[in-house]
């Protein structure tokens, strides 16, 4: 169960969320520490329908981004 006091979620202003094509969008920090904002699309399957019982408007997201990969001698031997 998600709590809304978890430490690791972002308090999301009234201008800093939106719903577009029938969808929730959020604006969050670029990447962790960023003061660029950039607008995200909030995954249907995302989306908490409870109120939050806690207070504001909150939104986890979640930084992952995979820029390239090297396969190591090992991976010969596996046929990769």
């Amino acid at each position: 169960m998600w709590s809304a006091s978890d430490a690791d979620g972002y308090v999301v202003e009234e201008n800093d969320w939106d719903v577009k094509n029938g969808h929730y969008r959020v604006r969050v920090p670029e990447y962790p520490g960023s003061n660029v904002m950039v607008w995200i699309d909030v995954p249907d399957d995302a989306d908490i329908t409870e109120p939050n019982k806690a207070g504001p408007t909150m939104v986890w997201p979640i930084y992952c981004t995979m820029r390239a990969i090297t396969y190591g001698s090992a991976a010969l031997c596996r046929g990769a």
